[in-house]
């Protein structure tokens, strides 16, 4: 994102975390009507021990450079989480914690070996723009067979959101959309160059849900748990979602799914293996 954009966000990221403060919780008395929900300008001004105006600058998006030192303070006014601090700081215009390498576009022959080794468990890499840059066999079978899209079009992110066999497969879709966008912006907000992450963004919005939460400026890392999964050949089952940073590349994770274990999710799994090795294809 450009500066002007990135001002933009950081305005609408502290007008949201404003909002969302109870007065009474930091201790604030209740005087006055009060229009909006959440805490006045003024007084997340007066507990930074900021002027209102220098602020105000920020929630207008004007061409100010806050320091490191306001930040904190501002973060612990709001109450921000350490994810939330660290999109703070980017979108403030400091670097991101660690320097963020190019995303790859490919891997390496090992990578690809080790996801074939994980069949008949669904397994990708990807990177941090989300383009899904390798895969086995059971992620084409059971998940999305990408070696059949287009490569501009092998981005999970853009699947989630427009891929219909993929919400069908998703029971409590919304629920997890509204997370993946923020995974998306916790994304995107260490990615500050990535042009062709810019032009995701734009692409996704023409999507009506993600248009709708995107503007709700949540944010937060993806993280491992369980899953649950729908396939028409076997039903509902439930997956533990397995996410691996590979330590060569930093931009790339590796994400599986895995059986639960104490349930039947192995026999499922292996039922749906056989299926598709009768098949003799992948494109169930």
């Amino acid at each position: 994102m450009d500066d002007k954009e990135r001002r933009s966000a950081l305005a609408n990221f502290l007008r949201r975390r404003r909002a969302r403060l109870n007065p009474a919780e930091i201790g604030l008395p209740l005087w006055g009507q009060r229009r909006t929900p959440g805490l006045r300008r003024e007084e997340v001004a007066m507990l930074s021990g900021i002027g209102v105006t220098w602020y105000t600058w920020l929630e207008q998006g004007r061409d100010v450079k806050a320091s490191e030192d306001l930040l904190e303070r501002l973060s612990k006014v709001l109450r921000l989480n350490e994810d939330e601090r660290q999109v703070l700081f980017i979108l403030a215009g400091y670097p991101a914690p660690k320097d963020a390498p190019e995303p790859l576009e490919a891997v390496s022959p090992q990578l690809q070996a080790l996801l074939e080794a994980l069949d008949p468990c669904p397994a990708h890499i990807r990177n941090q723009r989300w383009d899904i840059l390798a895969w086995n066999k059971a992620e084409s079978y059971l998940v999305t067979d990408w070696g059949s899209l287009p490569v501009s079009e092998r981005n999970g992110a853009l699947n989630y959101f427009n891929n219909a066999r993929m919400q069908q497969q998703l029971p409590g879709w919304e629920i997890g959309g509204r997370e993946t966008v923020a995974h998306i912006r916790m994304d995107y907000a260490q990615s500050q160059n990535d042009q062709a992450f810019s032009r995701l963004i734009q692409r996704l919005h023409q999507n009506e849900d993600f248009a709708r939460w995107w503007p709700q400026y949540e944010v937060q890392p993806d993280s491992t748990g369980p899953q649950e999964f729908y396939h028409p050949h076997i039903g509902e089952f439930l997956f533990d979602r397995l996410i691996v940073k590979i330590e060569q590349h930093p931009v790339l994770t590796l994400r599986a799914l895995l059986p639960v274990a104490g349930t039947n999710g192995k026999e499922k799994l292996n039922q749906l293996w056989q299926h598709m090795n009768d098949q003799g294809n992948t494109n169930a």
